[in-house]
C-alpha cells in the first residue's frame, strides 16, 4: 500500500519537469508578422471570445428565462378562481 502511494504521489512531477525543461530550453523566434496576419489573428481571438461569451448566454440565461415564464404561468393559473372550467387550460 505504500509503495502505491509513493508512486501516485510522484505521479506529476515527471511532465511537469519536462515541461519546464521544453520551455527553458526554447530559443526566441525572431519572426515578424505583418499587418494584415496580425488584424486577423486578433479578429479570430475576439471572435473566440464572442463564441463563448453567446454559448453561455445559450446555455445559462435562456433556460433560466424559460422558467420564469413557466413559474408565472402557473401564478396566473392558481389566481384564477373565475369558474370557468376552460380558463385554467388557456
Amino acid at each position: 500500500m505504500e509503495q502505491r502511494r509513493h508512486r501516485l504521489g510522484f505521479s506529476w512531477r515527471y511532465p511537469v519537469l519536462s515541461g519546464a525543461v521544453l520551455l527553458l530550453s526554447a530559443t526566441p523566434a525572431f519572426a515578424y508578422i505583418g499587418p494584415g496576419g496580425g488584424l486577423s489573428a486578433l479578429g479570430a481571438i475576439l471572435a473566440l471570445f464572442a463564441a463563448v461569451a453567446l454559448a453561455v448566454v445559450g446555455f445559462v440565461w435562456f433556460p433560466i428565462k424559460r422558467m420564469r415564464a413557466a413559474r408565472q404561468k402557473a401564478r396566473q393559473q392558481q389566481g384564477d378562481t373565475s369558474g370557468n372550467p376552460g380558463a385554467a387550460s388557456r
